[in-house]
């Protein structure tokens, strides 16, 4: 079940999508409640035929997870993902999920939109709508989100103290708390040059998962 769970989440990020929120509220109505919106200028993280990644073996049974912006209407950029799923009882489980389209062994995920400026990157549809990351930040800054949630910077890095992709960068590390289907918390890693770089999902039992995230920019 915790498989499922992962993939479910994978499958909604951002931004890589990352991956889908499942532990977003019941309904699909955001509360009202004030938050932020980041600005700057298009990245090319959010134009039309960039990409997202995660490599395949993260979860066991889970092949690659990949995604490309398919659309960019005024800055919110729209990204289909996918991924293949070997083990045949989450595949079951994922066939029962509404929203998910099954061909054989590829599972494709609903739609998400999401806004990626050089100031970070933020959730407009497919998980709590909010900020994800803003790269200009500090340590203890939060981002509230739509449905009553707080994301919290809890280091950011004055040293290449983060290996991702065979080298050493610098990181923005947000937290989410969460309190449904057995993770206790989300964490997003994020570089300025490299995007999201890494999604971590940490359980009630204090285990943790981490997804590598490689986001590709396209040019307009």
């Amino acid at each position: 079940m915790k498989k499922f769970r992962l993939l479910l989440f994978i499958s909604s990020l951002l931004f890589t999508n990352l991956l889908l929120n499942s532990c977003s509220k019941d309904d699909d109505d955001p509360d009202v409640n004030t938050i932020e919106h980041i600005s700057g200028t298009q990245s090319a993280y959010g134009n039309v035929g960039a990409v997202v990644s995660v490599a395949a073996g993260a979860v066991e049974g889970v092949g690659a997870i990949s995604g490309t912006v398919t659309e960019n209407a005024n800055g919110v950029s729209t990204i289909n993902l996918s991924g293949t799923v070997t083990d045949e009882f989450l595949l079951a489980l994922v066939s029962n999920v509404g929203g998910f389209t099954v061909n054989g062994n590829v599972v494709t995920t609903p739609t998400l939109k999401i806004k990626a400026t050089n100031e970070g990157f933020e959730s407009i549809q497919g998980f709590d709508p909010g900020i994800l990351v803003k790269f200009d930040c500090a340590v203890g800054d939060t981002y509230n989100t739509a449905w009553g949630n707080v994301r919290t910077v809890t280091h950011k890095s004055t040293t290449d103290d983060y290996y991702w992709d065979r080298m050493n960068i610098k990181i923005v590390k947000v937290e989410e708390p969460k309190t449904s289907n057995g993770v206790t918390k989300i964490i997003y890693y994020a570089n300025h040059n490299w995007g999201i770089v890494g999604v971590e999902f940490v359980f009630s039992t204090g285990s943790s998962i981490k997804f590598p995230v490689n986001l590709t920019g396209a040019k307009k």
